[in-house]
């Protein structure tokens, strides 16, 4: 017995740490789907796809719709009800079944020693892999049911079975079904093994014999692929536009180094690597890939030659050509998608299952150097050197608190559970927050699965910008503080988001237009810090005097369209006469359909003028104002209301003339 165990117990201990390895990372998977905020991504699938009933998919299509995904969702958030565990439950089932699957494929191809142990860790502790295999996106369960089409075809390396190619074709389908972009390395999976599996049958009984076994290896697995796909992605396909597929780079330069960015380096790097990574995988990414590729191609050919020398494929290793196959054949297919159809290259998450192409080729290429030889073993080792730094690398950056896409957005949960706290505290029954667009679906969503009644969201970029708080991103963090004169209540380190409270007795400003009468929202390009004399559009500073029914385009123009009320603010520094100027365009589309118009210049309220004009063109209205109506150092609100509006046809909107520019100046 003690023999037994002491010659089987090594041969297995690779097995058990693997197998701990991939039972604690799921773990690892089940506490983040848990516990980590939910991010834009997952929120907009939920709002858009999981929570409208299934019919809206057949109106409405996006490349963030993962089709297969999203109707798993919906079973689990009908059957367990609306969270962040719930919506994320089948990519967290999908990182289960990737796990699983990559253990059977590494056995199988690499055995049960240290070269299948190094491909189980390279694979499964990437940490970007590892935010997509709890995320709520399609590509942990693609790359799960992937996976598992591997095993399958694998098993008919030295013996086809119809029935197991079907089954890889049901579960290459699924693949597809789950997110889109896997049909380039199902595609590039299919066709590897139809080459491979046709050369070995020539090289045992012929051609004849060979023909028939590519025809069994092609039609087996892709009908039922192409029938389960197609059943799956039909109905959503057909709103599909060539704009809804819009992630991706243009070319392959920039392509290459998005992937070795965010699929290897997106975090603290061992030994200070950092330079080394800036030049040879972001500023030369060509040279390291050619290296790579020649490498690759060089041990495939040399492994292919031994191949056909030998009498019988070695065992284990049936199969062990589908690696570099596949490979090439998904590189190759993405030029010839972009080059023939104009599809973009796919950048870090669409290129997820190049991190298991990569890693896998990485350790075959090791297991074909290594050898029996003390050489051989010696240069496996050096040339294993990289991996076990990239590797060490990866549990450097092994993190729980946040998505590597989506760092931003880690806070999310904690301020919404910082607002409720304070919302009891200060026992108001509503309170309006607004938030960065970049992060405002996470806020939403928390606030219809948790039913928060009292919450409001609004984006910073909406009409109007006073809120009871604010939450805001690093990269506007200061201006908005200091626009709005806030006072920061939390701030997290993780995010950089800062939650801050409105002081309206901080804003004096806000107290002079409600004196005036002014009692509306302050729309968000308003900063009462550049108030000058002058309100001109073309001007960078334009916008921040306009108050209310300014028809702002998305782009810098010289003027703007007005609406019924419009009303602007104005800062003069003393009380001396000043004259009004006030630059704008009678449009002949509003006299045509409303006839002469009549202009109201208020100047604080009081009625400085009322002008008819009945022609067309640009005027400039001038007129002295009183100083007693000005108020030194404060607000000048000055408001040009139109009698009468021209009605858009198409779009219902009010417009009343075309504005330039108003000031105060001293006559």
């Amino acid at each position: 017995m003690e023999q037994f165990v002491s010659r089987v117990a090594p041969r297995k201990t690779p097995l058990w740490l693997a197998a701990l390895l991939l039972g604690l990372l799921f773990a690892v998977n089940v506490y983040r789907a848990a516990t980590q905020s939910i991010t834009v991504d997952e929120a907009f699938t939920y709002s858009h796809f999981v929570a409208p009933p299934l019919a809206a998919m057949r109106s409405l299509y996006n490349a963030n719709n993962h089709v297969l995904n999203t109707l798993l969702a919906k079973v689990s958030v009908s059957v367990f009800g609306a969270s962040d565990f719930t919506v994320r439950l089948p990519s967290l089932l999908g990182g289960l079944a990737y796990f699983a699957g990559l253990f059977f494929v590494c056995r199988r191809l690499f055995g049960q020693g240290v070269w299948f142990l190094l491909a189980i860790a390279l694979n499964s502790l990437n940490p970007f892999l590892l935010d997509y295999l709890s995320a709520a996106r399609g590509y942990g369960l693609a790359l799960g049911v992937w996976m598992w089409a591997w095993y399958a075809l694998l098993r008919c390396q030295s013996a086809v079975s119809p029935r197991i190619l079907a089954l890889a074709g049901v579960l290459m389908g699924l693949s597809i079904a789950a997110n889109l972009v896997f049909l380039v390395p199902c595609l590039a999976l299919l066709a590897s093994f139809v080459v491979v599996s046709t050369a070995a049958e020539w090289r045992k009984a012929g051609g004849r014999s060979a023909f028939r076994r590519l025809l069994v290896a092609a039609a087996a697995p892709l009908v039922p692929a192409a029938g389960v796909a197609g059943a799956i992605l039909w109905a959503p396909l057909q709103m599909a536009e060539r704009a809804n597929f819009y992630y991706g780079s243009l070319n392959s330069k920039d392509a290459l180094r998005s992937l070795a960015d965010g699929l290897l380096f997106h975090g603290q790097t061992v030994l200070n690597m950092q330079p080394a990574i800036d030049r040879y995988f972001r500023q030369a990414p060509y040279g390291v890939i050619v290296a790579g590729v020649l490498a690759l191609a060089a041990v495939t050919l040399w492994d292919v030659l031994l191949w056909f020398r030998a009498k019988s494929s070695p065992q284990p290793g049936a199969g062990r050509h589908l690696i570099p196959g596949t490979l090439f054949v998904a590189a190759l297919l993405l030029v010839i998608l972009r080059r023939g159809f104009g599809v973009l290259y796919p950048q870090p998450r669409t290129g997820i299952y190049f991190l298991p192409l990569l890693f896998l080729a990485s350790v075959w290429m090791l297991s074909r150097v290594s050898g029996t030889h003390l050489i051989r073993r010696a240069v496996a080792a050096l040339c294993a050197l990289p991996l076990l730094v990239l590797l060490w690398q990866f549990v450097l950056e092994f993190n729980t608190a946040y998505y590597y896409d989506f760092r931003n957005e880690a806070a999310t949960k904690r301020i919404v559970a910082r607002l409720g706290e304070l919302r009891r505290r200060s026992s108001q029954e509503r309170l309006r927050v607004g938030v960065s667009p970049l992060v405002r679906h996470g806020y939403e969503f928390y606030q219809q699965t948790q039913k928060l009644h009292w919450l409001a969201v609004h984006p910073l970029n909406s009409p109007t910008c006073l809120f009871d708080y604010y939450v805001v991103l690093p990269d506007e963090r200061d201006s908005i503080l200091t626009k709005y004169r806030l006072n920061v209540d939390y701030y997290d380190a993780i995010s950089g988001a800062t939650l801050a409270k409105f002081n309206p007795g901080a804003v004096p400003e806000l107290q002079e237009l409600r004196a005036l009468g002014y009692g509306d929202g302050i729309p968000c390009r308003v900063d009462f810090s550049v108030l000058g004399p002058v309100a001109d559009v073309s001007r960078p500073d334009g916008a921040a005097h306009l108050l209310r029914d300014f028809l702002l385009p998305g782009e810098p123009i010289d003027w703007v369209w007005v609406a019924e009320k419009p009303a602007l603010m104005l800062r003069v520094p003393d009380a001396a006469h000043r004259e009004l100027a006030v630059d704008f365009l009678i449009h002949s589309s509003v006299l045509a359909q409303v006839g002469p118009q009549t202009l109201a210049f208020r100047v604080n309220g009081k009625l400085l003028n009322r002008l008819r004009y009945d022609t067309e063109g640009r005027r400039t209205y001038r007129q002295r104002v009183p100083a007693e109506w000005l108020r030194p150092g404060g607000i000048t609100l000055l408001e040009m209301e139109p009698d009468k509006c021209f009605i858009a046809p198409q779009d219902g909107q009010k417009l009343g003339f075309l504005f330039f520019r108003a000031g105060l100046a001293k006559p």
